[in-house]
């Protein structure tokens, strides 16, 4: 589409010793914003300056009114996600199947938090970039990303080659490294804050330091003296919700201050309160470190259910567990049966497992549904689950599956392998690419989790 033309006028008046200035632009030709305009944060109500027609040089002008307003410089509004995902196309970082990964990393490793939409950088986040922009000045910044992705497109078209570009990137690249890594211990020290609080057991000036769950507050006499306490911070949950009634694992909760447990230490006399560990809620003596008296708080009791244990006939209780509740046998610690609530009945499909002739069964496991043979357990063969997909290779009949990495990342791969070697982080569809004929397309997402196709081959979307 042809671009907009616009014609800027500009105005200055002289009044006295002041000079008054005003700049508009007119839009002469509306081009792609016949169907495209660009959204603008801008609800400050302001009216449009119209610079009046047939003005002329040294032309004398009558004060109408004067409008006291004053203005102040506004900082740039914070990315949203659509904003920050135009910021890295028009600088020509990543890709449009990178941009939804780059967004969900920073935000899982609470780097920045979405409030109303908007991606504000968190403390850990503002710490982490000062430390790297510092530490690597010529590789964090937009430039070397962007040339860096130039380079990896001409790698592709076959222009440069992918070993001279390692090379020259990672000399120099090691010799920062290495001088960084010798400051380790200088960095962290500068990273720790005084808090002029004295150390309840030694005495020593307490510390505000970095952990990887954020800042805590520990004793400058480490190691010798190993006390470490949380910062307290400021309640974030609603008003009328109990922290018994919250989500035990939320981390705005954990940092939260304490809650009092309304009960006295049976030792000591002080009130008890309900603080976190690395095992969930628990009760402590107010008066630590003097009495250390701790109890776990009562969990939901067990309820009967009518069933009966298939190992030992005994009666199933449901209990709570740190993952849910699950169904675990009365009879414990003699009988240790335990299985969740809801179960996964079989199906029957239509195959026949390849060791034994018996029809295969459809089961759920641990990472997700799973072909079995229903002659378990004299037969213990196991299959992948197809996707009622052909491998797309050419010359392979096997089909395509559902996988997992080591990492337990999910992937599609050939039924055939190792003999086929086909494999996709995405999932297939069987259609073929209109642009090059490519026999498959790759189903991907954008960052607004809208569906669209790619062709692997010539990176085309549909």
């Amino acid at each position: 589409m042809s671009e907009a033309i616009f014609e800027q006028n500009q105005a200055d008046i002289e009044c006295g010793d002041y000079l008054f200035r005003t700049t508009v632009s007119i839009i002469v030709f509306t081009g792609f914003l016949q169907v495209y305009e660009e959204y603008r944060e801008n609800n400050s109500g302001d009216v449009q300056v119209k610079i009046p027609v047939g003005l002329k040089s040294g032309m004398e002008l009558a004060l109408v009114e004067i409008i006291d307003k004053q203005h102040f410089t506004k900082p740039p509004p914070k990315y949203t996600e659509s904003s920050l995902v135009k910021m890295l196309d028009s600088n020509g970082i990543g890709r449009p199947s990178t941009y939804s990964i780059i967004i969900s990393n920073i935000i899982q490793r609470k780097y920045v938090e979405k409030k109303e939409k908007k991606l504000h950088p968190t403390e850990l986040g503002l710490t982490v970039n000062k430390i790297l922009v510092k530490s690597f000045p010529e590789l964090f910044n937009v430039e070397f990303t962007s040339k860096m992705e130039e380079e990896l497109d001409k790698i592709e078209a076959g222009v440069k080659k992918s070993a001279k570009i390692l090379e020259d990137f990672y000399n120099p690249f090691e010799a920062v490294l290495n001088n960084v890594n010798s400051k380790r211990a200088e960095i962290k020290n500068g990273l720790q804050e005084r808090t002029g609080e004295k150390c309840e057991l030694c005495g020593n000036e307490m510390m505000i330091k970095w952990g990887r769950h954020g800042r805590f507050n520990a004793c400058s006499g480490y190691p010798k003296c190993k006390n470490t306490k949380p910062i307290e911070q400021q309640k974030t949950e609603p008003v009328g919700v109990s922290l018994k009634d919250a989500n035990l694992k939320s981390p705005e909760i954990k940092d939260s201050t304490e809650e009092s447990a309304g009960e006295k230490c049976e030792l000591c006399g002080n009130e008890m309160t309900i603080k976190f560990g690395k095992h969930g809620r628990f009760y402590a003596c107010t008066g630590y470190p003097e009495c250390k008296n701790t109890k776990p708080i009562e969990q939901k009791k067990s309820e009967p259910v009518d069933e009966k244990c298939p190992k030992c006939g005994s009666n199933l209780l449901k209990k709570n567990g740190r993952y849910g509740e699950f169904l675990a046998c009365s009879n414990y610690p003699e009988c240790k049966f335990t299985r969740p609530v809801k179960v996964f009945k079989p199906i029957e499909v239509d195959e026949k497992c390849p060791k034994c002739d018996s029809k295969l069964v459809i089961k759920m496991g641990r990472y997700g549904k799973f072909l079995a043979c229903s002659n378990y357990p004299k037969c213990k063969y196991i299959g992948k689950l197809k996707l009622g997909i052909k491998c797309p290779k050419e010359g392979c009949e096997g089909d395509i599956v559902k996988k997992l990495s080591k990492k337990k990342k999910s992937f599609y791969g050939c039924s055939n392998y190792p003999k086929c070697d086909f494999v996709s982080w995405f999932p297939i569809d069987k259609e073929s690419c209109p642009s090059c004929g490519n026999n498959y397309l790759e189903i991907r997402e954008d960052p607004e989790s809208k569906e669209y196709k790619k062709c692997p081959k010539c990176e085309k979307e549909f």
